[in-house]
């Protein structure tokens, strides 16, 4: 079995991290850790995450690392709230309920996120 865990950076940094730590001690599950910039740096201490001490200890259970880059918040987090705030996927994305700048930003999104992904041997 393999768990998508999420490290949210900026204020939940610490929480997320902390969750992480507990799913990995708590189980025997390998990891793909998400490692989403929207709110803030994902970097503890100035560190990045695979310089931690709990990336270090359970780095042969940690499969890989899919990175959430930020981006701007007046442009893709308005778009992002409304998508999911309305829980839709990506496929359900249609030129009906949303224009086509919004569609392109969803796209781009979807595209670095699903390369990652592709890229991880499961």
């Amino acid at each position: 079995m393999v768990v998508h865990a999420c490290i949210a950076g900026g204020p939940s940094l610490t929480e997320t991290l902390v969750a992480l730590e507990a799913l990995l001690e708590t189980t025997d599950v390998d990891v793909v850790v998400w490692l989403n910039a929207h709110f803030g740096s994902v970097k503890l201490n100035g560190k990045p995450f695979t310089e931690t001490n709990l990336y270090r200890k359970y780095k042969d259970r940690i499969l890989d690392i899919v990175n959430i880059s930020a981006r701007e918040a007046d442009t893709h987090g308005k778009d992002f709230a409304t998508l999911l705030g309305n829980k839709m996927t990506f496929a359900e994305i249609t030129k009906e309920n949303f224009k086509l700048a919004q569609r392109q930003r969803f796209t781009d999104v979807r595209r670095e996120l699903f390369d990652q992904l592709d890229a991880i041997a499961l």
